[in-house]
């Protein structure tokens, strides 16, 4: 870890990437979940 870089700094770094990319970020979370819900149904044969 560099002297002078405060963890914090990339955690807020990190929420404000994901507040302008919130409009994708939320559509990619229920895709991926709609996708692992129904590979799992799929696997498990339900």
């Amino acid at each position: 870890m560099q002297p002078g870089s405060h963890p914090a700094l990339q955690e807020v770094e990190m929420f404000r990437w994901i507040r302008r990319n919130v409009r994708w970020v939320i559509p990619a979370a229920v895709v991926a979940a709609a996708l692992g819900a129904w590979l799992l149904f799929g696997y498990f044969g339900v």
